[in-house]
């Protein structure tokens, strides 16, 4: 497969230009059909990539069946381009992209500036759509006031519309979500990746490992995000740990996870509206919103954050397109059945009689 998009400015190929031709011009003058158009979302725009087949990988097929077609062999001294990053898979880290335990920001990183002031964290999460905290506009809904820094990146981007979810009065209450459409769709590469969005039967499993982010203080005013280490906790473990502290438990609701951070607290400060990210077998996914606690308070210290599992359907809702991918599946061992071949015919293959030689 190949993957291409609509040149800058003008509209792409539709649903209905499936099997279509896709050509390419060569320097020595000639055309040639490099793809057929094989999958595309509505019109494709920009920033939608259009999938093709990729003819060069079927020329010894072709050449055997379509008589009488020219084909050329490309110029040895043709640079080899090269594909990496020319289509961007939610939830991965590029050669360039952020590591866990690295000072420099995730490429899914978004800084919320609020009349040019630092105010929130939250998550790309699709070129045109970022996550973050509803708490973080309470008196302030005016998208003009707000401009967002994504990944490593300086440029300032600004919004278009905010939109805080109906059910949220204040953090301890839950629904502490908000989506933010940028005004101008950006371009994702190497420094700049989605975070994936967890489906609702996403599991968030007691003593889960994951990341948050914090603010490391440089003194002078200065601070630079900084990745933190933290295990997922479940209601009964947060809740112990609140009564640890000597104050008032906070119900956690169906709609929130805790953190304990690992190991010695950092040096930071929590940060609202910031993502809470775990891999699961390679692929990273936003599995919460900092909502309130401070996420680099240490172990005794929980913080409590948005579950987005349980918000798929009103992210669903409001027809933006975001990431939604399912949890990879486990690898089989080898001798076993895979994961989706039913139990039973495993059982069959186990107990079905030895064939007489």
């Amino acid at each position: 497969m190949l993957c291409g998009g609509a040149q800058p400015g003008m509209q792409g190929p539709c649903q209905g230009d499936s099997g279509g031709p896709v050509l390419c011009h060569e320097p020595d003058g000639h055309w040639v059909q490099a793809g057929i158009i094989s999958f595309t979302s509505s019109c494709a725009q920009e920033d939608t990539p259009v999938l093709l087949t990729n003819m060069a990988a079927h020329s010894s097929w072709l050449q055997a069946r379509a008589w009488g077609a020219a084909f050329l062999t490309q110029n040895p001294e043709t640079l080899e381009i090269s594909d990496e990053d020319s289509c961007i898979a939610c939830g991965t880290l590029g050669r360039e992209g952020a590591q866990a335990e690295s000072p420099s920001p995730w490429p899914w990183d978004a800084r919320l500036k609020h009349q040019g002031k630092l105010a929130c964290g939250g998550a790309l999460v699709s070129e045109k759509v970022v996550l973050t905290a509803a708490h973080c506009f309470i008196g302030r809904q005016s998208p003009e006031e707000w401009s967002v820094r994504l990944g490593a990146g300086q440029e300032e981007h600004n919004l278009k519309q905010l939109i805080l979810h109906g059910a949220y009065t204040h953090p301890e209450g839950g629904y502490d979500v908000a989506l933010l459409l940028l005004a101008q769709p950006v371009t994702l590469g190497p420094s700049l990746r989605p975070l994936c969005l967890p489906y609702a039967n996403h599991h968030l499993p007691d003593g889960e490992h994951g990341w948050v982010l914090g603010l490391a203080h440089q003194g002078a005013g200065t601070s630079s995000p900084q990745t933190v280490p933290v295990t997922f906790l479940g209601p009964r473990a947060c809740s112990r740990l609140q009564t640890t502290l000597g104050s008032n438990s906070i119900p956690i609701l169906p709609g929130m996870v805790c953190t304990s951070v690992v190991g010695e607290p950092p040096r930071c400060e929590g940060l609202s509206g910031a993502p809470l990210v775990h891999k699961v077998r390679g692929t990273w996914f936003l599995a919460g919103l900092h909502s309130f606690g401070d996420a680099c308070q240490g172990p005794a210290r929980p913080a409590v954050f948005t579950a987005l599992p349980a918000y798929e359907k009103w992210i669903s809702s409001l027809d933006w397109q975001v990431y939604f991918t399912e949890e990879p599946e486990p690898e089989a061992e080898a001798g076993s059945c895979l994961a989706n071949i039913r139990r039973e015919i495993c059982e069959d293959e186990a107990t079905a009689p030895t064939p007489s030689p």
